[in-house]
């Protein structure tokens, strides 16, 4: 009778030979195949933007799981008919990509499997200025084979984002995540507030990245507006109760509370823009009525 020892080797040999032989078909094909890159796979709903935006549907070979879902996806319904997979470096390589277009939330892993197989890898950071975005979305439009798209949509981007960003402060303002999270400096939600006219009061108070803050203290100092990450009701979390407290809908805050999808600020993407034109709007609107009802 064979060891349990014995039999989990054998599966571990062959996965790696499966792996290997996967990784052999993507080399040669890659080889053969002239640019811009036919079976390109996204690695993350971060990288699924960018790929979705600028690359033919038919150039796709595969999305994450997660950019299939609306809820986390504002490109969703352009995922239909492309396969997708749970970022692991054998589903990857089975896909026989000539591109995988990766970031740094990408798994680690998976990542340096596909590098130890030399297939193509295409990493695009994540910036904390809406600025910051043009330059990478170009780049990623050079290396996909569609230039003149990433400069068509980076010139409709920028003339948005002018249209629409504000000059100075008009308050101060709080995203308030499930969990009791709070974000501050060096985050792209922090830039999308500045441009939206507010003071984030995240970074006001120090906190660099993503924090816990206890609801008692941003009680007793409530911003202007309190913006909420968007809840999910058939996915019902200990953390998302917290957003539903009687305390946070109490709260003294000067105008009403907001929501923002989490689709908008969870990844730094072309569609940020939407996210804080949004937002920029909501505020301006809720500025103009309470000046309206102060108005004699």
């Amino acid at each position: 009778m064979l060891s349990k020892q014995f039999i989990n080797s054998d599966r571990a040999l062959r996965r790696q030979w499966t792996v290997l032989f996967a990784g052999a078909l993507v080399f040669f094909a890659a080889a053969a195949r002239a640019e811009p890159p036919q079976r390109i796979v996204s690695i993350n709903l971060c990288t699924d933007q960018f790929v979705l935006a600028l690359a033919d549907h038919d150039q796709i070979a595969g999305v994450s799981r997660a950019g299939k879902d609306p809820f986390y996806s504002p490109l969703a319904d352009q995922t239909a008919g492309l396969a997708d997979h749970r970022g692991g470096a054998e589903e990857i390589v089975m896909m026989r990509p000539d591109l995988v277009v990766a970031g740094p939330y990408a798994n680690l892993q998976t990542v340096q499997m596909l590098k130890r197989l030399q297939v193509p890898i295409l990493n695009v950071p994540s910036v904390n200025k809406i600025r910051e975005l043009f330059p990478e979305i170009r780049r990623v439009a050079d290396r996909v084979g569609r230039p003149e798209r990433g400069t068509e949509l980076v010139q409709t981007l920028e003339a948005q984002y002018k249209s629409f960003a504000v000059d100075g402060v008009r308050g101060t303002g709080a995203i308030y995540l499930s969990g009791g999270y709070i974000l501050g400096k060096d985050t792209i939600v922090n830039d999308v507030m500045q441009t939206a006219g507010l003071s984030n009061v995240g970074a006001s108070i120090g906190v660099r990245g993503e924090d816990r803050l206890a609801l008692e203290t941003l009680i007793l100092s409530p911003p202007d507006f309190l913006i909420l990450d968007l809840s999910r009701p058939e996915r019902p979390s200990l953390g998302r109760r917290m957003l539903k407290h009687p305390a946070v809908a109490k709260m003294p805050v000067a105008h009403e509370v907001l929501e923002l999808p989490v689709q908008y600020w969870l990844c730094s993407t072309p569609a940020t823009i939407e996210g804080a034109a949004q937002l920029t709007a909501r505020v301006t609107a809720q500025l103009s009525a309470s000046k309206g009802r102060h108005t004699p």
